[in-house]
């Protein structure tokens, strides 16, 4: 059943009065479930013109776009197209370019994009010139994440000074209700308030949750690595949904040192277990690996995380299975795209939901820290979730607010009186 905003959301958007419209929600807000509720209503609708088949579902990142497919299968939910990358639906090739643009638009009568905020303005703006003249775009985001890494934060832009009928704003966040700590952790960084940390078996919120969210204070860096390989040594040997974010690469915490150890204590060398040197990095069988790019021949995407199950050294062939679907490397300048996985930055994690792991929270990142790669780092989360640091830094990141604010054309043609 649908709450009040995602009620008045999903009428307000099969009304169609606007070519475009916002959909806008924290984590736990249930935008999943209000886009389900929008196109039944929407396709149940035969004078609008929108139909299952035409209907497009894509986000900035792979990991973004399986999060998507997974939470519909999930639900039983039948889309007739699954969601791809930008990237992917649009058929970008690198060597020839946009095959769907101005001059070859999609055969499409809506398209819906996930993790909107990720979403730079020359990426969209290929989305919107690759879209047929009666096509309804629906920008779906949350907000109070990180901006893009290209130039440019449309999906802000629209929200602040676009027209007011498009947004359509989640205030509900149905997990904090049912007492995930964590969600209740993503609404009181936003409010600048310090979490409220739990205890294993506990239930302090009094939902129908046990506690999620837990504190390890650590003063010394020198200890986290250990802290952190202790932690998830059990999800690895279990091969779980899990990851270690950190807010920069650099330090004895970061993601480079924080990867190298982790590697070494989860998956050591072993006689028995076969390894390969790819420039400076050295994969084993068993390590937990990263997609950094989009690889279109292979079918893997920037964001997306796997485990090595094979090495064959002398031809240089790595087989990596990422949950469930099985890939072949055969091609170093393929292998160069992967790095180790098991740790990541804050930013590398936009657009991905793991169900465990840590948030290594330490004031050695002083300058990194901030309201909104708190809230980031602690909204990707959604079963177990361990802080490991000092409260330093969690009161540099609740304290330091930063705008954001770029300075775009966007904005300025948004902005009434501006020509």
């Amino acid at each position: 059943m649908l709450d009040e905003s995602q009620q008045s959301a999903v009428d307000n958007i099969s009304k169609l009065t606007t070519a475009a419209a916002l959909l806008i929600g924290a984590g736990g807000s249930g935008k999943t479930y209000t886009i389900q509720h929008l196109l039944i209503q929407l396709w149940d609708d035969p004078k609008n013109g929108i139909k299952n088949e035409t209907t497009f579902l894509t986000a900035p990142t792979g990991k973004a776009a399986k999060v998507i497919n997974d939470a519909f299968a999930l639900d039983g939910f039948n889309c007739f197209n699954e969601a791809k990358t930008i990237h992917r639906l649009l058929e970008f090739n690198p060597g020839t370019g946009w095959g769907y643009d101005e001059d070859s638009p999609l055969d499409a009568s809506l398209v819906i994009v996930d993790e909107a905020s990720m979403v730079d303005s020359m990426l969209l703006s290929r989305i919107i010139v690759a879209l047929p003249e009666d096509c309804y775009l629906i920008l779906v985001g949350d907000d109070n994440q990180l901006p893009p890494v290209a130039p440019g934060q449309p999906f802000t832009d629209l929200i602040n000074y676009g027209p007011k009928e498009m947004v359509n704003r989640l205030t509900t966040n149905h997990r904090q209700a049912q007492g995930s700590l964590i969600a209740n952790a993503c609404l009181s960084v936003l409010e600048g308030k310090q979490p409220v940390f739990g205890k294993p078996g506990e239930n302090t919120l009094g939902g129908v949750l046990q506690d999620d969210l837990f504190f390890n204070e650590q003063e010394d860096k020198e200890d986290i690595p250990e802290v952190v390989a202790n932690l998830c040594r059990e999800w690895h040997e279990k091969k779980l949904d899990y990851a270690i974010l950190s807010p920069q690469k650099t330090g004895v915490c970061g993601v480079d040192s924080l990867n190298k150890y982790l590697q070494e204590t989860l998956n050591p060398a072993h006689p028995d277990k076969v390894q390969i040197k790819v420039a400076w990095l050295t994969l084993r069988v068993g390590d937990k690996v990263l997609q950094t790019k989009n690889n279109y021949q292979l079918g893997v995407f920037n964001g997306f995380t796997g485990i090595i199950t094979n090495i064959e050294p002398f031809v240089e062939e790595i087989t990596v299975d990422f949950d469930g679907e099985t890939i072949v490397y055969r091609e170093i300048k393929d292998i160069k795209q992967l790095t180790l996985g098991y740790c990541m930055t804050v930013h590398k994690s936009q657009g991905s939901q793991f169900q465990y792991g840590v948030l290594v929270c330490h004031s050695s990142h002083y300058y990194m820290w901030s309201r909104s790669i708190l809230y980031t780092g602690v909204s990707r989360y959604r079963q177990e979730l361990h802080v490991v640091g000092n409260k330093k830094a969690i009161k540099r990141g609740l304290e330091n607010v930063v705008s954001g604010e770029r300075n775009t054309l966007m904005k300025l043609r948004l902005q009434p009186g501006v020509e």
